[in-house]
């Protein structure tokens, strides 16, 4: 009957637990059944879809198993690798033309609560210095994604400036969901120390 209604060997196999061989001793009486083109069409969705499914499955093992031998690889950074990652980062993320402020801007959370992270740390600066700008489109609202950046960075709200809209809806591009974020401390020395490690960086390289 499943035979007779388009189904194949490998559909019936699942859902009766037969094994092909023994579907193909018993069926091979019957004609190939004559598929319409809707049915061709679902066949083949489902086929479609499968080989997705299996590809993922494939990726996400595949990104695990690096991720693991590349955590091993990499351990706890010392004070010494926090300072150079952070320093690395700013040298292509951060504001260099303002001599009092430091800024990084960015749309991915993680690099500015790695950068956060860094400056308490290192140069212990507290989070209560910290200011943050938005930048969002103007089909996003504002109180949403002031409250949804303050979470993430744990950043009281009170300590956001103004937020600016542009026009468009960041729609085909996925890391501009939640629009760009920028931190600021106005800090000139912290600002010249952070410019004068870039600057060994560079000679030292």
């Amino acid at each position: 009957m499943l035979r007779k209604e388009g189904n194949s060997y490998g559909e019936i196999k699942n859902k009766l637990g037969i094994t092909k061989s023994t579907l193909s001793d018993w069926l091979k009486e019957l004609p190939k059944p004559k598929f319409s083109d809707l049915q061709k069409m679902t066949r083949e969705q489902k086929r479609i879809e499968n080989y997705i499914s299996t590809m993922k499955d494939k990726r996400k093992r595949r990104d695990e198993i690096e991720f693991c031998s590349e955590s091993k690889l990499i351990g706890s950074l010392s004070e010494r690798e926090m300072l150079i990652g952070g320093l690395c980062l700013y040298w292509g993320e951060g504001g260099k033309t303002s001599l009092s402020q430091f800024s990084i801007s960015n749309s991915d959370p993680d690099i500015l609560l790695f950068a956060l992270k860094w400056i308490q740390e290192t140069y212990q600066v507290q989070l209560s210095k910290v200011r943050v700008r938005l930048t969002i489109y103007d089909t996003m609202e504002k109180l949403k994604e002031v409250n949804y950046w303050s979470e993430i960075l744990s950043v009281p709200t009170n300590q956001f400036r103004k937020v600016m809209t542009k026009s468009g809806s960041g729609i085909g591009n996925k890391g501009f969901r939640h629009g760009t974020c920028e931190i600021v401390v106005s800090d000139s020395i912290l600002k010249r120390r952070v410019l004068s490690g870039i600057k060994a960086l560079r000679q030292n390289a």
